[in-house]
């Protein structure tokens, strides 16, 4: 039998921070300011109301978006 790994560290983009490139995080994220590129989140992503992210693809175990996400969700397990 398998066991899922759970992922505990939580890396925060604030507001007003810009990422241009792409983005790997071995834990979860939480985005309050903007991402141009591809994202991929070990664990879980959260991109806030005051966000954005643009890029080609996001890959996470879940995601919550309360704002804009321009790009194709692919959910991990």
């Amino acid at each position: 039998m398998f066991l899922r790994k759970h992922t505990t560290s939580l890396t925060f983009l604030a507001k007003g921070s810009l990422i241009k490139g792409d983005l790997n995080i071995a834990g979860n994220l939480r985005v309050d300011g903007t991402i141009c590129g591809f994202v991929e989140v070990a664990g879980d992503l959260e991109v806030a109301a005051d966000s954005c992210i643009e890029g080609s693809e996001i890959r996470a175990q879940n995601v919550i978006v309360h704002r804009v996400v321009k790009a194709n969700l692919l959910l991990i397990n």
